[in-house]
């Protein structure tokens, strides 16, 4: 497997120079495998008549020192090549990384909460009011108009965005958008115009609140897609397998406990079956789109759910250390990782801060009107392409998630761009994986279709398996009524049984009607 860039491939080996028992060998890879040195310098050192290694991390390259007459210079650098393609994946991740890289700092819109931005918003917007209602003439001094409650609230307001804008300034010696704002806000109360700087400051902070309520939104609808959070599960009270049941928290469970689950119930933990047989739908963890059965030694995991059955389940981890909690802090932790998109419009929207700058200083100098300057300045481009991108990925990955649909991070959602061929499994995927009843063929003339419905119903009433519900759903859009039936039995991968009147219903498998004599 090689990654290709407009450069040497990154997993490609060569020679820098050879010489009889000794060799170089450099690999773009190697720079970014420090991680794994120790790990290859082993391997190395084990291959077939080498003498000795030395691996350099910031020259990309290896020495080997070996025997001539065991083996040759190209059957190393072969070896070398196969031993680095082990660590691909990491070596193009940090490639990533590194292009992702930003020489601009701009500020993590995760860094102050939603209801911050609003609150912040809603002042200036206050003051706006306030200084429209209550209008006087601006002071004649530049201290003066920076004392007024609009000018002096202005910059209280814009503490944030001072920092950021100062920060980046400071630490690259380049300005971010930002800075640009600063430059904005500082100009306007200074001209004796902070009903400007008001304005800049409550139309950023709303674009920015939207902006991190999209990402929430994105997080929220992954962790609602899988989380167990507030379900209550039935635990054996004194910790024993078979003792009476207590019904407790899902935060009240600890590894070791046994729990019991019912069909249509949720499992909440990781666990091994201890007693009883059950169909679990794992399609949340695996994509599995049918039931699968889970026998004692079975393993099952959090977020699944129990179709058909009953099982006693010994905890083995709970919370955060469960499958599905740590599928959920990959996708979140790779949603909050800049596909190469965003980055492109960080750097661009980065380049076009100095172009502004540079626009109100030549506007100044051409027309030596302040006001006219601070215009190009407050018309800040730079924001509106990063805030937009960002947004613009977030919606997308919230939306597949409320779908049911996982996407681990814009980076993935990008690369579909570049897909030219989209393999999938059809159940459950390209199909909803929902069973319909579409047609009810009888052998004779005694039931109607009508009433073969009605006593399937019957017999299918209390079960939670997906074609009771196709079942069920079939006779409520005919209209009509499921008759009195007594207690359903379930037999366990068979089907089920109940009596209407003195006639027995039994609904399941060939094998399950076969083996009553049907």
């Amino acid at each position: 497997m090689a990654f290709h860039t407009n450069q040497v491939p990154l997993l490609k080996c060569r020679f820098a120079h050879r010489l009889p028992g000794r060799v170089r060998i450099v690999c773009r890879a190697i720079k970014y495998l420090s991680a794994e040195q120790t790990d290859l310098e082993n391997h190395f050192s084990q291959l077939r008549g080498v003498t000795s290694q030395r691996m350099n991390c910031a020259a990309s390259s290896v020495i080997l020192t070996y025997d001539p007459a065991r083996v040759t210079d190209d059957d190393l650098l072969e070896s070398v090549e196969s031993l680095i393609q082990i660590h691909s994946l990491s070596a193009l991740q940090k490639v990533r990384e590194e292009r992702n890289h930003l020489s601009v700092k701009e500020r993590d819109l995760h860094e102050e909460t939603v209801a911050t931005m609003l609150t912040r918003a809603g002042v200036s917007g206050l003051l706006l009011v306030g200084s429209w209602l209550f209008k006087k003439a601006a002071p004649a001094t530049v201290l003066g108009r920076f004392l007024t409650p609009a000018g002096f609230g202005a910059l209280a307001l814009a503490a944030p965005i001072f920092r950021s804008g100062i920060g980046a300034l400071r630490r690259t010696c380049l300005p971010n958008a930002d800075t640009l704002s600063v430059l904005a806000i500082v100009s306007s109360v200074a001209t004796g115009r902070a009903g400007s700087a008001l304005t800049v400051l409550m139309l950023h902070d709303l674009a920015e609140s939207l902006t991190a309520y999209t990402m929430n939104q994105t997080r929220n609808a992954i962790r609602e897609m899988l989380s167990v959070e507030g379900e209550k599960v039935w635990r054996a009270a004194s910790g024993e397998l078979g003792s009476p049941l207590e019904r407790v928290e899902v935060s009240a469970l600890k590894p070791g406990d046994y729990i019991v689950v019912h069909t249509g119930e949720k499992i909440c933990a990781d666990g091994e079956i201890a007693e009883g047989r059950v169909f679990v739908d794992q399609s949340s963890i695996t994509g599995e789109f049918g039931p699968v059965p889970r026998e004692p030694g079975g393993k099952v995991y959090a977020g699944t759910l129990a179709v058909d059955g009953t099982a006693s389940i010994r905890v083995d981890s709970v919370g955060e250390g469960t499958a599905v909690s740590r599928i959920i802090r990959m996708v979140e932790d790779a949603e909050g990782k800049k596909a190469e998109i965003q980055t492109y419009a960080d750097r661009f929207s980065a380049a076009l801060v100095p172009v502004n700058i540079s626009l109100a200083l030549v506007v100044y100098l051409c027309t030596r009107d302040v006001n006219r300057a601070l215009n190009m300045l407050v018309i800040d481009y730079s924001c509106g392409i990063r805030l937009s991108t960002a947004a613009a990925l977030s919606a997308a990955i919230s939306t597949a998630a409320r779908n049911g649909v996982l996407i681990k991070g814009g980076g993935c959602l990008q690369t579909l761009t570049e897909a030219d061929t989209l393999i999938l499994d059809k159940t459950g995927t390209l199909t909803e994986g929902r069973p319909r009843v579409t047609s009810i063929a009888t052998v004779s003339g005694e039931y109607s279709r009508e009433q073969v419905l009605a006593l399937a119903a019957a017999a299918e009433e209390t079960s939670r398996h997906p074609m009771a519900n196709a079942i069920l759903s079939r006779l409520q859009r005919m209209g009509g009524s499921i008759p009195a039936h007594r207690e359903v039995h379930t037999v366990v991968g068979r089907g089920v049984w109940t009596k209407v009147g003195r006639k027995t219903v039994r609904v399941g498998s060939k094998r399950f009607l076969n083996e009553a004599g049907i």
